[in-house]
């Protein structure tokens, strides 16, 4: 234990939200270890999914330079969501039809 700042630790944070705690040692060196952990924690499809919204999804098409990128973005985001999904994202039947254009 170090004398002025007590017991030094590694707080990590998981990708679903959990934290664990790592005790630093002075005598061990941490970093293969580590290395290892996040080897095998990596994350899943559902780990990294964006949780996007309305909101979200609106200031991300309004910060595009480009009706081009707009458009883009719109196809991809339709891609892989169902016409009900779109419709919660605030999509109309208007700007859905406008994608498949």
């Amino acid at each position: 234990m170090h004398l002025q700042y007590g017991l030094c630790v590694i707080i990590a944070k998981l990708f679903r939200g959990e934290r664990i705690i790592i005790l630093r040692s002075d005598d061990c060196d941490l970093h293969m270890p580590l290395d290892l952990l996040a080897k095998e924690l990596k994350p899943t499809q559902a780990d990294i999914q964006l949780s996007l919204t309305a909101e979200l999804l609106k200031a991300m098409l309004s910060s595009m330079d480009s009706e081009w990128d707009r458009k883009v973005a719109r196809v991809l985001l339709g891609s892989n969501r169902s016409l009900s999904e779109l419709h919660n994202l605030g999509m109309t039947e208007g700007d859905i039809s406008l994608w498949t254009e």
